[in-house]
């Protein structure tokens, strides 16, 4: 309570700036709050205020964490439009988010009705979508993955729940480009993504591309034996398939390492490091194969 205080105190010039601040923890997803003159620490995860049952997927408070920058996106929530600002503030050597959040609704062009709304809502969700997807495949992006992962540590250690994290290399790639194309080549890009995505739960699973033609993808509450069984299934699945491109066939198969941790507190390039020394054994042993710590 001491902390919010000395924020409060360095906050109290812009007043008429925001409605409420809020003091996040963007890793345990935890929030303390005030509005004028009344604090309260809330117990439920910072993403309730949005009224989602998960992750904000633009994390902007998790984002102002890790690179200590300020950041700046708008959200839709109970028909009301907010401006939200997310900055760290350094008190005694340690870090703390501050989100400011903005009741703009009435503001300037945004007119309070339904149509309006629904609008802006639309417009919000493409902005953020443009900040954390893939251009090219929709897959989430590396900034996705930096900011989402972390958290997703966090929770299995907390949870004591299995977390298995798979990099997926189509092999030979550099041959779809050379022979047919980079327009070919990005037509199978997206296609591969659209099979990753598609192939894993999409209530708890997700899938970034990390660059090229590598793919992260994350299955939580899944230890290795069930990682290997699904990824098999891909595996198995992408190794008949045939990417049909009007005249042009290609058949094309993928190799995957990965690493599962319980409750291991360890940290994003260390986990992904481990995925991808099995992704280097499956590609040195012959490629289209998976290997996955059980």
């Amino acid at each position: 309570m001491e902390i919010i205080e000395i924020i409060k105190e360095k906050l109290s010039i812009f007043k008429n700036l925001y409605d409420t601040v809020r003091i996040i923890d963007p890793i345990n997803k935890k929030v303390m709050k005030f509005e004028e003159d009344e604090t309260e620490v809330v117990e439920e995860s910072c993403f309730r205020f949005w009224k989602t049952e998960g992750y904000c997927k633009n994390c902007i408070s998790m984002r102002a964490y890790l690179e200590n920058d300020t950041f700046i996106k708008m959200e839709v929530t109970g028909g009301k439009v907010f401006l939200v600002i997310s900055s760290p503030v350094t008190i005694e050597n340690k870090v703390y988010i501050v989100e400011i959040l903005k009741d703009v609704t009435q503001t300037g062009s945004i007119i309070n009705n339904e149509k309006s709304i629904i609008n802006i809502e639309s417009l919000i969700k493409e902005m953020n979508d443009a900040a954390i997807k893939d251009e090219l495949t929709g897959m989430y992006n590396r900034r996705y993955i930096n900011e989402r992962l972390q958290s997703d540590i966090n929770d299995s250690v907390i949870s004591n729940k299995p977390l298995c994290v798979v990099m997926a290399d189509l092999d030979f790639f550099k041959d779809v480009n050379d022979n047919y194309g980079h327009v070919v080549g990005d037509s199978v890009l997206k296609d591969f993504a659209k099979i990753l995505s598609t192939s894993v739960r999409s209530d708890s699973d997700w899938v970034g591309r990390y660059g090229g033609e590598e793919f992260l993808i994350v299955l939580r509450n899944t230890d290795g034996a069930n990682a290997f069984k699904v990824i098999e299934k891909i595996r198995k699945f992408l190794q008949e398939n045939i990417f049909d491109y009007k005249d042009i066939k290609i058949k094309i198969t993928a190799s995957f390492g990965g690493y599962s941790i319980i409750s291991e507190k360890i940290t994003i390039d260390e986990l992904i490091n481990e995925a991808d020394k099995n992704l280097y054994l499956a590609k040195n042993s012959g490629r289209n194969k998976t290997i996955i710590n059980l």
